[in-house]
């Protein structure tokens, strides 16, 4: 959970900087929070059977997903009966799994985002190449400003592996 957290957190932090005025960023703030609830119900399920398979998690199509997270929303929702801000916790979930308005498709953005910059982490600390999570989002990203953090990243990534594929070079040659 601490790994969600720390997704949700720095999603939200980016929100913050958006310098989008017709994106509401209240809104990009509060679905950033929300967009991984039903995850603490349904879990961390990708698109990609064989990384569900090598974490343990079941393979879902989407359909079934969201189908999922929709229930985890319902849950809930009812879990929290009474407490004046359930149904928003609904609404604010429903609109980030419909992708509809501007700040869903955003929030979106920021979560394929945030899983790269995740990959890019654990490439830095460890020795394993994660070029899959990069493949998979590439030319995906939507919102300008997601564009532009997403090429600064790409860029970052690309100068360290050629350093570190050098510095690999000369300890061969010693």
């Amino acid at each position: 959970y601490q790994r969600r957290v720390h997704g949700m957190y720095r999603m939200s932090m980016i929100a913050m900087l958006c310098p989008d005025p017709t994106l509401d960023r209240t809104k990009l703030i509060k679905l950033s929070l929300i967009h991984d609830l039903a995850e603490a119900i349904v879990g961390d399920v990708t698109p990609h059977k064989a990384v569900n398979e090598a974490v343990g998690v079941p393979h879902l199509t989407p359909q079934e997903k969201l189908a999922k997270e929709q229930e985890a929303a319902y849950e809930f929702r009812k879990v929290l009966d009474g407490n004046p801000h359930a149904q928003e916790l609904y609404d604010l979930a429903a609109e980030f799994n419909a992708a509809e308005t501007a700040e869903a498709k955003f929030v979106h953005d920021l979560d394929r985002f945030e899983m790269i910059i995740t990959a890019d982490e654990y490439e830095k600390a460890q020795t394993h190449d994660l070029s899959g999570f990069f493949d998979s989002t590439k030319g995906k990203f939507k919102h300008p400003f997601v564009q532009e953090l997403d090429a600064v990243l790409r860029q970052e990534r690309d100068v360290r592996r050629l350093n570190e594929s050098k510095g690999d070079a000369v300890d061969t040659l010693a």
